[in-house]
């Protein structure tokens, strides 16, 4: 293979078969930089005060075919009459006396860069080599580069979450288990939720309303406060599919009851309502329990049961547990002693009609009626009956005075929430179905006291009623069942 010299300082290969080498020009002591990417092809060595190669130069190595070193070498400096690149080439004898005339000078002088010098040179006397002829380390295999391709890929691309936390199990189902929903978002239904919330009853609360900006604005305020709660995921929407998976469905969405205005007088603006609701809640949770709240509770959880296709021991009503609240924390005002105390129950329905069970009241086991048989009659000198009066007028009055009821009936739903998520398996004055029941013959729901579990009612406890407290209960059901034979769904 033979090399030409260029007027421009670069080596050229007249074979053809190092392209590549065509523009690598060779300074004063290294190669220039466009070179230095074929670096392991061409090698140099520069004397003493050497020039650009067109000039003088003192010697080139370049590879010979199958990449082992060659071990010809050409020699020129000005002492030996170096050839211009514009002069004709001289003659190989020419050139033979050129070098014989002018032989190199001992191996010490040159620096060596990379290439093996002529004649062999003391490591002692050998120079290191230059910045652009040192030696690179071996490339690794290809196919450790691209998996070194991968990785730093996979690196830049990494979140801050994958660069701190290392998964090291992928949940199989991401739902939550105990989900509650709760549907309506006013001052019933955020009653509801923030009582739950603070007794740390779910692992995913979710909120449902038609007014979008009132329920992201709901639902941001309670995440603000996840701090100071035990609830992991709290999230809201206006799309029915937020509720799926749901262990309980809580309905407290319904026309708001007006100061003065009956709780039957809202049935038939609810029941349109609810014909909405209770079909979507069945469709993304089709093995909830539904807890209705709205008013008259008792007629629109019959409703419920009607629409959703349920069985009855899963649609239950709020009915008649807090009236009986509202009966013992009286009852404990009058006698000086906490309402957990004092035990007494408001059975029937949830609202004016309500029956109290005075034949049940006590405290300690002490039935009060045993001490004071005219307790809760006309003939009562201590005018207990008041205090039923009291329960019935409570809901008027708060209305009157604040325009709705919010807190108590929170509180209410939550201590219902809590026995069924939980389990707990007490007994509580629910509304259910009550066919059969202290000789009710029509499909209507009523407050009795029921024990209530994981999956809704279980039991109905059978109460010893006396004749007029049975009397009522029956006059309460054909009140019910004469507005629902009537009702349009």
């Amino acid at each position: 293979m033979r090399h030409q010299p260029r007027q421009n300082g670069t080596l050229r290969c007249r074979s053809g078969k190092f392209p590549h080498l065509q523009s690598a020009s060779l300074t004063h002591d290294k190669i220039h930089p466009r070179a230095r990417k074929w670096h392991g092809l061409l090698r140099a060595v520069v004397w003493d005060n050497p020039v650009p190669y067109a000039g003088t130069g003192r010697a080139v190595r370049i590879p010979s075919h199958g990449g082992q070193r060659s071990a010809h070498r050409t020699a020129l400096s000005p002492s030996a009459g170096a050839r211009p690149l514009t002069a004709p080439r001289r003659s190989a004898a020419s050139r033979t006396a050129a070098r014989s005339a002018h032989p190199p000078p001992p191996p010490s002088a040159p620096t060596c860069l990379r290439a093996r010098p002529h004649r062999r040179v003391p490591p002692a006397a050998r120079q290191p080599p230059g910045p652009y002829l040192r030696r690179r380390p071996p490339h690794p295999p290809r196919h450790d580069r691209r998996r070194a391709a991968r990785e730093k890929h996979r690196l830049c691309t990494m979140s801050l979450k994958d660069h701190l936390i290392h998964n090291v199990h992928h949940e199989e189902h991401p739902h939550a288990h105990n989900k509650i929903s709760v549907v309506g978002v006013g001052a019933v239904g955020m009653a509801c939720a923030i009582s739950i919330l603070m007794k740390d009853l779910a692992d995913e609360l979710t909120l449902v309303d038609v007014v979008e900006d009132k329920l992201k604005g709901e639902m941001l305020d309670l995440q603000h406060g996840s701090l100071f709660l035990r609830t992991p995921k709290i999230t809201s929407g206006k799309d029915y599919s937020v509720t799926a998976h749901s262990k309980l469905v809580i309905v407290t969405a319904g026309a708001r009851q007006q100061e003065g205005e009956s709780r039957l007088n809202l049935v038939q603006r609810n029941v349109n309502i609810f014909k909405f609701i209770i079909p979507n809640v069945v469709k993304y949770s089709p093995h909830c329990k539904l807890l209705i709240v709205s008013n008259p509770v008792d007629i629109l959880t019959y409703v419920a049961w009607k629409i959703s296709g349920f069985p009855k021991h899963r649609v239950i009503g709020s009915g008649c547990n807090l009236d009986s609240a509202r009966f013992r924390h009286l009852m404990g005002e009058r006698l000086g002693i906490h309402p957990l105390s004092c035990h007494g129950w408001i059975v029937g329905e949830h609202g004016d009609s309500s029956v109290p069970v005075w034949s049940g009241v006590n405290v300690a086991g002490v039935s009060l009626k045993a001490l004071h048989p005219d307790m809760g009659t006309d003939a009562d000198k201590e005018h207990w009956k008041e205090i039923h009066k009291q329960v019935v007028d409570s809901a008027y009055e708060v209305i009157k005075l604040k325009g709705y009821t919010s807190w108590a009936i929170g509180l209410s739903v939550a201590d219902l929430a809590e026995t069924i998520m939980k389990n707990l398996r007490r007994v509580h004055p629910i509304s259910t179905a009550v066919k059969g029941l202290h000789g009710i013959k029509d499909d209507v729901f009523l407050s009795v006291p029921c024990v209530l579990g994981s999956s809704g009612i279980t039991d109905v406890v059978k109460m010893i009623l006396k004749p007029d407290e049975e009397e009522k209960i029956k006059k309460s059901a054909d009140t019910l069942w004469g507005i629902q034979k009537e009702l349009q769904f």
